[in-house]
């Protein structure tokens, strides 16, 4: 098994929990200068900064801070737009506020990206902290076959609770350079859709530093893709999670909704070990909203976030998880609360799923299928 952590540390067991809590659903958004649309150039956009919200079923000791980074304004680049907000015990009011981003496009990060085929050995410099890093892990999905000393293919009915789907191996397909989930609508140990889960558990493990895919998200309401990392300390829940990147499809019955299918979430879970073992802890920290979903009087036919490929990723240091949407800000979240130090300073390994149901709820007549979740490269940098 390959163990990727530049620090060491002995791990101890978390708590058994009661009652699972469930999280509050945040966007931060960035506009980031490119259309969701395959055939577009870029536009102007905006941001959307909102306060990541903490929930939990009991009151155990201090709350934590969470930060959204200021941007400078496309209007007057003199000025600066950031907050730092503190939340202690009780979820506050969310406030928002607007700017214009700069007009470097997303296509541009991503042909640069590209332009180089970056092998490990690679180094690179943050542009969120400063940091230098080292790509150490990738996969590029060559080849016909899915590397097997990198993955495991899982068939379980148990990813996600309420989920519609049995998550079936063979709903999962290497080819022309990509990985694909699919679901499908068919019958499969009683469920009535199938869906699909993989992950590097006991193959390939990490510990701090960048995270990232590069992949094309399905769409219609009770579709579910989630691009994750969890802890190799235990199973779910008490393992906790880095939600990188979760899709809830949303569509009405002609498959068109102000709101559907334009939006994506970056989250964190972890069991509370300081408490009496009955919560699970759970904040939304970032994401990101396509422009022209935001504006109530745009077409009823929204850009879609899965119009195109677009680069999903965080960055985890000790201190802090920042999440990215096409290499730019997205949120971030401070680690100093002390329920959330044993996750989140251990090793964790990466699981990609697509489900059909569970938060997503069920599909509707504007659902179509196979819908299938697209990924065109995997690369952590330590």
């Amino acid at each position: 098994m390959a163990v990727i952590s530049p620090e060491g540390g002995a791990l101890k067991n978390l708590i058994p929990w009661k009652r699972i809590l469930s999280c509050g659903l945040i966007c931060v958004t960035l506009g980031l200068g490119a259309a969701c649309t395959a055939d577009t150039d870029s536009n102007s956009e905006e941001t959307l900064k909102t306060q990541p919200r903490t929930t939990r079923t009991a009151d155990h000791g201090e709350g934590f801070t969470t930060e959204t980074a200021g941007q400078t304004s496309g209007r007057d680049a003199t000025e600066t737009n950031s907050e730092v907000i503190t939340t202690r015990h009780r979820p506050t009011r969310r406030t928002v506020n607007r700017v214009e981003q700069p007009t470097t496009t997303a296509e541009a990060f991503v042909a640069e990206n590209e332009r180089e085929k970056k092998e490990p050995g690679l180094t690179m410099t943050s542009n969120l902290t400063g940091k230098q890093y080292t790509l150490v892990w990738m996969d590029d999905f060559e080849g016909s076959k899915l590397n097997t000393n990198n993955w495991t293919v899982k068939d379980t009915a148990g990813i996600t609770e309420g989920a519609l789907s049995y998550q079936a191996s063979g709903n999962v397909s290497v080819g022309n350079g990509r990985l694909t989930l699919t679901a499908r609508k068919e019958s499969d140990q009683g469920k009535e859709y199938t869906g699909a889960f993989l992950s590097t558990q006991g193959k390939q493990s990490f510990q701090y530093g960048r995270i990232e895919f590069y992949a094309q998200t399905p769409r219609g309401n009770g579709i579910s893709a989630v691009f994750r990392t969890m802890g190799n300390l235990r199973s779910w829940p008490f393992c906790g999670s880095i939600e990188i990147m979760k899709f809830l499809g949303s569509t009405d019955e002609t498959g068109s909704n102000i709101n559907g299918d334009c939006a994506y979430t970056s989250g964190l879970y972890w069991v509370d070990r300081n408490g009496d073992g009955q919560d699970i802890w759970s904040v939304d920290f970032g994401g990101y909203r396509t422009p022209l979903s935001i504006d109530p009087t745009a077409s009823k036919n929204p850009e879609k976030l899965g119009n195109k490929f677009h680069v999903y990723g965080i960055e985890w240091t000790r201190e802090r998880i920042f999440a990215y949407f096409d290499y730019q800000l997205a949120g971030s979240v401070a680690i100093q609360d002390s329920s959330m130090e044993l996750t989140f300073h251990q090793l964790h390994y990466l699981a990609l799923s697509m489900t059909v149901g569970g938060q997503a709820g069920k599909p509707n007549e504007g659902t179509s299928f196979p819908q299938r979740l697209v990924v065109d490269w995997v690369k952590v940098w330590v």
